[in-house]
């Protein structure tokens, strides 16, 4: 195996790979004379003392691993997949991603580059500024903004990836060193590259190993921190060889490329999304870690907010660019309680402790998924959704039970976005939550794990109660959405296909007069939104619902949909033609449909989320939609109703003449979106 790996790796531009680091997790890194004296700069050696894992070791010893590990590691990965990633041209050849002629030694360089640097921004402690400062965005709306703010929050979206950018393009040392090694476009590229967001042939053929479903940063990650902790992660990067293919899509070579994964590659990444939901369940979730991590969320933001408007600026930067961990310690110099908090979590003490509610079997545990009706799951969702809704829930219940120091804490096993498709046969490209049930499974799981915990310091015991909460959490539901769509005019992704939903079952209900209406096929379902969308002048949360394949992220919220108990979905086995001597794929199509919970609550607390014409809007354009192939839905409807149970496909049953995909792609736009009993 080893002899496989090294021959693609040779046939790689050559690089003169001078310099060896020992590595615990991939064996001996080779490096070359440039990143050498990256990694020995001033900018660099500040992620020896930024942990990976932030306070992790309180609860695992072993986890005191580095940012400066993990980037050598992440550079060492990206490398190696350069020689394992195909890559398929738009006439269909294909080849190694590092065999193209244009990826030479100097973008091979860039590559191992960008990967080196993509965390150089990183604040320290793992993601408790960045957590901090997602849950009180209001910390970094300052008037007069300095450069490195206006990069930080580029485009009203804060991340640690902008300050990585802002130190490529500005920091004096890093930037003499790569005009030193690098030339032309690829220095040009190498700050986007750093983040995965090159817009130029061949660099953004690189972006999916760099900041990808299955990219460097995730799978050094993943093994690396499993390894600190005392686990063992069940994937190994041999598993992808020659299953990741990069397609160019059409002739512009600057456009963005399709990623998408051979069949044969589902158990490798059933296999890396468990290592995946075991690290966020047994690591980040465990108790005291995620105490102390809380803790430290909360100090950091309301130290922030009691700086005036000029310094908090210079101290944001300072986190991002100059902050080790150990320098936190410095910020509450004059706040003598949070630097004894930071103090004793620096020393393995946390003393806050978990409070919970009284329950009838005295049982002590937190509020789980289970404990909530499926309409509140969804406000939870919500919640999670958007960050700031959760830091107003513990303000108000704060003042509501009069204990000022109570933090809450709402989290799920973060549901995998997972957006590559499975090359089945012939082009048909699923995504992979509709092809692995283990996938779906490790989706829902991590949507299951949802709780609500409730800190306190150790001897405060406050007098939770459950009316209380849920009602602070419903009302603060509303207000996130009625945020979320002031902000630029956007509505939940997972709210707004219940409005479609319901739409498309009230019109079947008067017009068709169907009672349990099912919206058939996802391929179906998300031209329609697409159309929706367009014609209410929504704006749309879906970035592919025109293509060929399913659309990933469409698919992943109908799961959580069908998972929190607002949709339920059936499997119909059905052909899918082809273009050889089996005329069709027999392939499961999936439908859907609001199960009581979710026609209840789209005439309910929805209503309430939103403002009134934006729902009229939406309910009119589906109407619309529906009105003009009504004919079509009608006669559809019928045939579907006098067609047995047996498995004959749907068209042209019995029949030798094959529809092509185009043919079933504008019978599909003509019938609108299939709606039937």
């Amino acid at each position: 195996m080893q002899t496989m790996h090294m021959k693609k790796f040779n046939q790689l531009a050559e690089l003169p790979l001078d310099y060896q680091v020992p590595d615990v997790i991939w064996g001996t890194i080779p490096i070359t004379e440039a990143e050498r004296q990256i990694i020995q700069s001033p900018i660099f050696t500040r992620l020896l003392e930024v942990k990976q894992m932030g306070v992790m070791s309180v609860g695992f010893p072993g986890a005191i691993h580095n940012r400066y590990q993990h980037s050598l590691g992440v550079m060492h990965v990206a490398d190696q997949m350069l020689g394992m990633v195909k890559f398929v041209s738009a006439d269909g050849t294909q080849m190694y991603l590092g065999n193209l002629p244009d990826i030479d030694q100097q973008v091979r360089q860039g590559l191992r580059i960008a990967a080196l640097l993509h965390d150089i921004g990183h604040p320290p402690l793992s993601h408790v500024i960045e957590e901090a400062l997602r849950k009180y965005p209001e910390l970094l709306e300052i008037e007069v903004m300095p450069d490195f703010l206006q990069q930080l929050v580029y485009k009203g979206r804060y991340s640690h990836e902008n300050a990585t950018k802002f130190l490529i393009k500005n920091q004096k040392e890093l930037s003499e060193l790569l005009i030193h090694h690098l030339k032309g476009d690829v220095l040009d590229q190498l700050p986007l590259l750093a983040v995965g967001e090159a817009d130029t042939y061949p660099y953004n053929l690189l972006n999916p190993i760099i900041n990808g479903d299955l990219d460097a940063d995730k799978i050094d990650y993943l093994k690396r921190d499993a390894h600190y902790c005392g686990f063992v992660a069940t994937f190994n990067l041999l598993d992808f060889d020659q299953a990741i293919r990069i397609e160019q899509v059409d002739d512009n070579q600057n456009a963005s490329p399709h990623v998408y994964v051979e069949e044969r590659a589902i158990g490798a990444i059933n296999a890396f999304l468990h290592s995946r939901y075991r690290e966020i369940d047994e690591f980040h979730h465990s108790q005291k870690p995620r105490i102390a991590s809380q803790i430290i969320i909360n100090d950091i933001a309301e130290h922030l907010r009691t700086l005036s408007p000029d310094k908090r600026p210079a101290l944001i930067e300072g986190l991002h660019l100059h902050y080790r961990d150990s320098d936190l310690s410095t910020l509450f110099d004059t706040d003598n309680e949070r630097a004894k908090r930071l103090d004793s979590i620096r020393r393995g003490q946390v003393n806050y402790d978990e409070v919970f509610l009284k329950r009838s079997d005295s049982e002590e545990k937190p509020l789980e998924f289970f404990d909530f009706r499926p309409p509140f799951r969804l406000c939870l969702h919500t919640l999670l959704s958007y960050p700031p809704g959760i830091a107003r829930v513990q303000t108000v219940l704060r003042e509501k039970f009069d204990c000022d120091q109570l933090i809450v804490d709402i989290r799920t096993a973060k549901p995998p976005r997972f957006s590559l498709n499975v090359d089945v046969r012939h082009g048909f490209r699923p995504t992979i939550f509709t092809v692995s049930e283990t996938t779906r499974g490790l989706l829902r799981d991590s949507i299951r794990n949802l709780k609500v915990h409730f800190y306190v310091p150790i001897g405060v015991e406050p007098n939770l109660e459950m009316p209380v909460i849920l009602d602070c959490i419903e009302a603060t539901s509303h207000w996130c959405s009625n945020r979320f769509y002031e902000k630029d005019g956007s509505i939940f992704s997972h709210h707004l296909l219940l409005l479609i939903f319901h739409a498309l079952h009230e019109h079947a209900k008067q017009e068709l007069k169907i009672i349990d209406s099912w919206i058939y096929g996802l391929w179906q379902l998300q031209s329609f939104v697409a159309k929706v969308c367009e014609t209410a002048q929504v704006k749309c949360p879906y970035k592919n619902l025109d293509g060929d394949n399913a659309d990933s992220d469409l698919v992943r919220d109908i799961e959580i949909l069908t998972t929190l108990g607002l949709v339920i979905q059936r499997a119909v086995s059905v052909n899918y033609p082809t273009n050889d001597n089996m005329k069709y794929l027999y392939v499961d199509r999936h439908d859907c449909r609001l199960t009581d919970h979710g026609k209840k609550l789209c005439t309910t607390a929805l209503l309430q989320a939103y403002d009134a014409s934006v729902l009229e809007g939406i309910r009119k354009t589906i109407n619309d939609l529906q009105n003009g192939s009504l004919e079509d839905l009608i006669q559809f409807a019928k045939s579907e109703a006098e067609r047995s149970e047996a498995d004959t496909p749907t068209e042209n049953r019995g029949s030798d003449n094959v529809p092509t995909r185009s043919e079933i792609r504008n019978r599909t736009k003509r019938k609108s979106c299939l709606v039937i009993a």
